[in-house]
């Protein structure tokens, strides 16, 4: 028997059903910038390097095919009250920036964003622990002029304890204040960078 380990192709880092990204200012520009400057200073570049893309690309890739699996999910569990009740967003524009949220829940009028995570579960899902999810997702809630969003975690490794993965689902509600107070805070530092016209 012989065995020989073959490279893995970077395109398999992104799924075949995910649009392309168009050019152009993202939200998740923004955020990765004021994640290296302010919250975690000097770990993230401004941009994805392929020696990143290379180390990162599994997890990358763990995150894409939980955003599959749940998306299937939740299809095949509504069907009959209401087929087109789970949309992709698609990509949107408001002030100069780009987001592209994951799905828009039309029945109930709510962002639904899936993230999976190699942290424990055991601190739950606060603003300290994940701080960028939670711009994200109030940066994809202001684009789509709602209040509330879904947001349905895998931990691959549950508690790191007995657990196991675990999937979790939390709800979380916002006032306008709050969202128009983060979004200022992006395009704040947008305009800063030099990337938005101030």
């Amino acid at each position: 028997m012989h065995i020989l380990e073959l490279q893995v192709p970077v395109e398999l880092f992104r799924p075949a059903t995910a649009e392309p990204r168009s050019t152009g200012l993202h939200v998740s520009d923004v955020i990765r910038d004021i994640d290296n400057k302010v919250i975690n200073v000097g770990k993230r570049g401004p941009a994805v390097t392929p020696a990143e893309l290379a180390r990162m690309g599994p997890y990358v890739l763990g995150g894409f095919a939980w955003e599959e699996i749940i998306r299937d999910a939740l299809v095949r569990m509504y069907p009959a009250s209401n087929p087109d009740r789970f949309q992709p967003a698609g990509e949107l524009k408001l002030d100069g920036l780009i987001g592209s949220p994951d799905w828009l829940n039309m029945e109930e009028w709510v962002l639904e964003e899936f993230k999976s995570t190699w942290k424990s579960s055991r601190g739950g899902v606060t603003p300290d622990r994940f701080w960028s999810w939670f711009v994200q997702i109030q940066a994809y809630c202001k684009m789509l002029k709602v209040l509330r969003a879904n947001l349905r975690v895998f931990f691959v490794n549950g508690d790191y304890r007995s657990s196991g993965p675990q999937v979790k689902m939390y709800r979380l509600e916002f006032d306008q204040a709050e969202l128009d107070q983060n979004w200022d805070m992006l395009i704040k530092h947008a305009k800063e960078m030099g990337w938005l016209a101030t």
